[in-house]
This record gives C-alpha cells, sequence and structure tokens, in this order.
C-alpha cells in the first residue's frame, strides 16, 4: 500500500480521484453484463460514472438544461452536416422556428421540436439531449452495442422517459417520417464522442403512435369530463 499525503478536499485531491474507484465512490460501481444490450442497463450507473471521469475534460458542474441551451444548435448544425439536412432552428432573426406543431385531431396536443425541416409540411425533425457526461456516454454505447445485436430497433436505445417524446413527433405529424435524436456534449475529451445520433423512423415506432396517440385522446377526454363537473360544483 501507499500512502499520497495529499490534502483532503485540495484541488489536487480531488483531481487525483477523478475516474478512481474509492470511498463514497464504491457502492453501484459494478461490470456491464457481457453481451449486447437492448436497452439501458439499469445499475451500472457508478460504472459510466467512473468511464465519464476518465474522458471528460472537466467536471461538469452544468445542469441539463444550462448545457442543453447551450449546445442545441451546436448539436443541430452537426447533425445537418452528418447527415446533410437542412433542420431550421431558433435564431435571433427570426425566433419562432421551427414553429410549435400542434396536432389535426387537437389544440390541446403539441410538440416543440428542436430542430424541424422547413416549410408547413415538415418530413423529418431533431430532438437535442445535452446529457451529462456518463449519461451520454451510456446511451450511446446502449445504442452501439444494440445495433451488433439481431431486431435492432433505436427507439430501444432510448432512456425510458425519453421514448414517449420521441413517439410524439410522430403522434403530432403525421408527415413526419424521421427524427434524428441528437446526443451533444461537449465536456467529453474525444472529440468524436461529443455528438451521436439515433435515427428514428416511423417504422419503428407504428406500434407506439398508435398507443400513445390513444392515450393522450383518453386522458383528453377524461379532463374535459371532470372540467365538466368541476362546473357544477359551484
Amino acid at each position: 500500500m501507499q500512502i499520497l499525503r495529499v490534502e483532503q478536499n485540495s484541488e489536487a485531491w480531488y483531481e487525483y480521484r477523478r475516474g478512481k474507484i474509492g470511498g463514497s465512490k464504491t457502492h453501484g460501481i459494478r461490470p456491464l453484463s457481457r453481451g449486447a444490450s437492448k436497452g439501458i442497463v439499469d445499475g451500472t450507473a457508478g460504472f459510466w460514472k467512473l468511464l465519464a471521469e476518465r474522458v471528460s475534460v472537466a467536471k461538469d458542474g452544468e445542469s441539463e438544461m444550462e448545457r442543453g441551451h447551450r449546445l442545441e444548435s451546436v448539436g443541430l448544425q452537426k447533425t445537418n452536416d452528418k447527415f446533410g439536412l437542412k433542420l431550421v432552428w431558433k435564431t435571433e432573426d427570426d425566433p419562432t422556428l421551427p414553429g410549435l406543431w400542434v396536432s389535426d385531431k387537437s389544440d390541446d396536443m403539441y410538440i416543440s421540436p428542436d430542430g424541424a425541416a422547413a416549410g408547413d409540411n415538415p418530413t423529418y425533425a431533431a430532438e437535442v439531449k445535452a446529457f451529462d457526461t456518463p449519461k451520454h456516454l451510456q446511451v450511446m454505447y446502449t445504442d452501439m452495442q444494440a445495433k451488433k445485436a439481431g431486431g435492432y430497433n433505436p427507439i430501444n436505445s432510448l432512456p425510458g422517459d425519453n421514448v414517449d417524446q420521441a413517439v410524439d413527433y410522430f403522434v403530432i405529424n403525421k408527415n413526419c417520417e424521421r427524427l434524428y435524436w441528437t446526443l451533444i456534449n461537449d465536456m467529453v475529451a474525444l472529440e468524436n464522442l461529443e455528438h451521436y445520433v439515433i435515427v428514428i423512423d416511423r417504422a419503428h415506432v407504428a406500434d407506439k403512435v398508435t398507443a400513445l396517440e390513444e392515450v393522450q385522446t383518453n386522458v383528453l377526454n377524461e379532463l374535459r369530463a371532470k372540467l365538466k363537473d368541476i362546473d357544477k360544483w359551484g
């Protein structure tokens, strides 16, 4: 055993601990299960945090919302460049782009794309996610591994709490055929890991579109019924 004479809670102390297992970080660090994953693996948050410390340039102190606001246009431009797209998004010259999509079925059903094809009938859109570094790496790895397995469906690579949001693009806009689900994180020291896109086609989520639209319709119907009941209470 070695004893390093480093002042606790000093900058040198924090820097030494980055990417290493010990102390309060010991709990929750487990190896990944072998074989390709078809979805986000639970119980491995410690592993991804450890990996992030190895490949990130500094401690990630921003909130997801702050990072998203700062990097959204960067992610969209990189997606445009990678796929040869013409996504448009909010700018100082036109802050109304790309517009709010409202369902033909109900004014109470909508989605606000981060970026979309220009025009009145956009056929593709982009959703940007600026996760913290551990989650950013985990989602990328999950999708890469899933592509190696049979029966790949990109929707299964998304974290569970993002699936309905992705599907909703296709629910609201019947003309939308493709969603470019874009990851962006500039805290990763390796430039090739900063930007990653999961491409979701309508065919990948056809069953989920029908189910989600039904759920939303039922919720709105119940909401209207309850509002009528409330009116009677007076």
